[in-house]
């Protein structure tokens, strides 16, 4: 009897669809589950079981199903951490952890609402960071750049190759950061020595800021603001 439910264990595994996805976010849409997930792998599913991917580990980063050419389409956050530099090998490796959901209240240039936004954190260290997102009329591709938000791992040490072989100029002043602006319109403090993001010598303090990665997006209970955790 052992045996037999052994091998009935073994035969229902083998009939389920599965897939490799990390660090995995699920969204439901028009009866479909969609799960998206680092170093640009999805795959969708009609019961939460059977799996068929989208876009594997490491695929197509000219002509991915999902993102379209990954040095256009995050263009703007590879300023910041790097294509193909440190840990971000091809672009994708440092694409991580993306989370989707619908905005009925996002508009289009035409004028027209809702989109699919996609947020996501790519990285080539483990200090020098961003967080952005896309957007896109269908859930299963077609995702153009939106905007970058978030960043971490700026210093105030000037080109500073603290980051392995990385050439990336890590100066909070760099004007695509847009900290400069910040700063003239007083939200946050033009006097640099203040600032507790930084240690004493001008480096990321990552004990009290840390690395930006792997977003989740909620709304508030009232429903008008969206939270990046």
């Amino acid at each position: 009897m052992k045996y037999f439910i052994i091998s009935l264990l073994i035969g229902l595994s083998l009939s389920v669809r599965r897939v490799s996805v990390h660090d995995p976010s699920i969204v439901k849409d028009n009866g479909h589950y969609y799960v998206f997930g680092s170093h640009i792998s999805a795959a969708r599913s009609d019961d939460l079981k059977n799996w068929d991917l989208l876009s594997s580990d490491y695929q197509n980063p000219a002509n991915n199903p999902i993102y379209g050419n990954l040095q256009s389409t995050f263009k703007e956050a590879f300023k910041w951490a790097g294509y193909n530099e440190g840990d971000n090998a091809g672009g994708y490796y440092g694409i991580w952890a993306p989370d989707v959901m619908y905005n009925e209240e996002y508009v289009w240039a035409d004028g027209s609402k809702g989109a699919y936004m996609l947020y996501y954190s790519t990285s080539s260290t483990w200090r020098r960071s961003a967080i952005g997102f896309l957007v896109s009329k269908r859930i299963d591709g077609g995702y153009k750049p939106g905007k970058v938000l978030l960043y971490s791992g700026f210093t105030n040490t000037g080109r500073v190759n603290y980051d392995g072989a990385s050439t990336i100029d890590t100066t909070y002043s760099k004007s695509y950061l847009n900290i400069k602006t910040l700063m003239n319109a007083g939200t946050i403090d033009k006097n640099v020595g203040t600032w507790k993001v930084f240690n004493k010598d001008g480096s990321w303090n990552n004990n009290y800021a840390p690395n930006c990665i792997d977003p989740t997006i909620f709304r508030d209970p009232s429903g008008k603001r969206l939270y990046i955790v």
